[in-house]
């Protein structure tokens, strides 16, 4: 009986070589007929099962990969590679929480790796846990402190913490160490501008241009804060370059720079039209957060729909009622950068929460039921958003510049009865043309001129009835005055918002530590000018045009 139980083991042994060899050589049938055989000899073999995880896997079938992996680690609980390998799917499969807890305990059984942090800092950056993410990274640096990668990811996850000068440096390091990837350099020039480093952003993306010039979004995003990046001998390279990729997101941006290119050469017509080419590849080929029917057609008739009471409360136990802050909103690329940077330069008691989208965000808005028992859940929502933001003190003032906040000014005044709105507005035209010159990747409506026509008029609707309603705590504000007459329209906003008049409002642009990840970033390093207000003119005639198809489409 030993013998035959010894011979046994033996068979399997070397059925289990071969068929290892088998899969490392690709021959994944001949591997997975022995197997399947050492499975019917011993049916909880847990190498045998994790060889057929493995050739599933191979062949694209994740779900039987995932279910043998599973069964791997209930057999053997300590096979470490099962686990691993079960980790990784799991995260692919976006099932980020279950693959920590694989993670977890490698940690805790076969000690603490560099790579099984990094990629337990990956999950947590799926589930947008990313001070986690930092910590797990920090632990894997202290191990690999020479891991390109980890710093890499740190960078990013330090960016979306807001810590942007650790963002940097965790960038820069990357780079020191040898990262070269079009991720790197889109992360480490967007943290460069975010802290006003610009001539160092523009350095990285020369860089970059060496290494690929293919990556045309990382010419784009060159051009934008280098306009001489580009230029009519670099035409065909652009072109070449469109035709080689399968990248309908390349293509756009290939189809902006020859747009840019145009106006170089005061081909205006021509401009218009690649930059329409442009939106309509982006937009056929990203996938937004959000439908352009949710901004021009649901949050409207939501906003409409509520019935709030806007008595004032009695109530002395809500802080957020005595909170006094600043909210502005408008179109994208309204002037509302500008505004904000003369604010936090003139007001530094105002905490910056920039573009926060609390207010928007922070519960389900189409189950608001108008009755209290939901207003408490959503207050104690935004007092804990706000929070993140280093707004707690009752007493303390804050700035908020999330745009489609207009959406819910009734929300915000019942919330906020103190607060003070400002309504940011720029000629149509000239807000379209540099919202079609300037990708705004979230917005799905912002690739298509006839809905960026709609939100305007939609906007100045709702506007119009908020303003109807709460007149008094919204202040209407013109760029165009603001542009040409800072000093005058500066003071009324100071005034408006109760906040003591202070002359550095107006030098915004020499404070070289303040950051901004908006569209607007390099231009606020940049004095007040009146550059822009006519920029729109050269394309009237296009304009028009599509300003008449919008009308007829909106009418229809």
């Amino acid at each position: 009986m030993n013998q035959h139980s010894s011979a046994t083991q033996q068979q399997l042994i070397q059925q289990l070589r071969q068929a290892s060899q088998h899969l490392q050589q690709g021959q994944l049938p001949a591997a997975q007929q022995l197997f399947m055989a050492i499975l019917q000899i011993a049916p909880k073999q847990p190498d045998a099962l994790f060889g057929l995880a493995q050739i599933a896997q191979q062949q694209g079938d994740l779900n039987k990969a995932l279910a043998l992996l599973e069964q791997t680690v209930v057999v053997a609980p300590g096979h470490a590679h099962a686990r691993a390998a079960l980790a990784r799917l799991l995260s692919q499969a976006k099932q980020f929480a279950a693959s920590n807890t694989h993670y977890d305990w490698l940690i805790r059984n076969k000690g603490p790796h560099h790579s099984v942090l990094y990629y337990k800092a990956v999950n947590h950056a799926g589930m947008q846990e990313h001070q986690s993410a930092v910590s797990a990274l920090a632990q894997a640096i202290q191990l690999a402190p020479q891991e390109a990668a980890l710093y890499e990811l740190m960078g990013q996850e330090q960016f979306q913490l807001q810590h942007y000068d650790e963002a940097a440096k965790a960038y820069q390091q990357a780079h020191r160490l040898g990262a070269r990837s079009p991720n790197l350099y889109g992360g480490i020039t967007r943290a460069m501008q975010t802290v006003g480093r610009i001539e160092e952003a523009r350095q990285y993306y020369r860089e970059a241009a060496a290494h690929f010039p293919q990556q045309l979004e990382l010419r784009y995003q060159h051009w934008r804060i280098e306009n001489t990046a580009v230029a009519k001998n670099d035409a065909p390279a652009i072109k070449q370059a469109m035709e080689a990729t399968t990248d309908g997101e390349q293509k756009a941006y290939g189809a902006f720079l020859l747009a840019a290119i145009a106006n170089q050469e005061q081909q205006y017509a021509q401009e218009f039209a690649l930059l329409q080419e442009g939106h309509a590849l982006y937009k056929g080929h990203h996938t937004f957060r959000y439908s352009d029917t949710h901004y021009l057609k649901r949050l409207p008739e939501m906003a409409r729909a509520r019935q709030l009471d806007h008595t004032p409360s009695n109530s002395n136990n809500d802080a957020l009622a005595s909170m006094q802050p600043v909210f502005i909103v408008g179109t994208p690329r309204c002037g509302s950068t500008l505004l904000e940077s003369m604010l936090k330069s003139g007001a530094p008691e105002l905490i910056d929460t920039e573009e926060s989208g609390v207010m928007l965000h922070a519960a389900d808005l189409s189950q608001c039921d108008n009755s209290e028992t939901w207003l408490q859940t959503y207050r104690e929502r935004i007092r804990a958003a706000y929070r993140d933001f280093g707004v707690e003190a009752p007493q303390c003032r804050f700035s908020d510049k999330t745009l489609d906040h207009f959406f819910v000014l009734d929300l915000i005044l019942k919330v906020f009865p103190q607060a003070k709105v400002i309504w940011m507005r720029r000629h149509p035209y000239a807000v379209t043309m540099s919202i079609l010159k300037n990708n705004m990747i979230h917005l799905p409506w912002a690739h298509d001129v006839n809905q960026i026509f709609e939100y305007i008029d939609l906007q100045n609707t709702l506007m119009a009835h908020w303003k109807d309603q709460f007149g008094d705590a919204i202040l209407e504000l013109e760029y165009e005055s603001l542009a040409s007459d800072p000093e005058t329209q500066a003071k009324h906003v100071f005034e408006f918002c109760e906040l003591e008049w202070n002359a550095s409002a107006l030098n915004f642009h020499k404070q070289t530590t303040k950051a901004s990840k908006t569209a607007s970033a390099a231009q606020i390093r940049e004095g007040i000018n009146t550059r822009a207000i006519r920029a729109y003119e050269p394309y009237i005639a296009q304009l028009d045009q599509a300003q008449k198809a919008s009308d007829e489409q909106q009418l229809s």
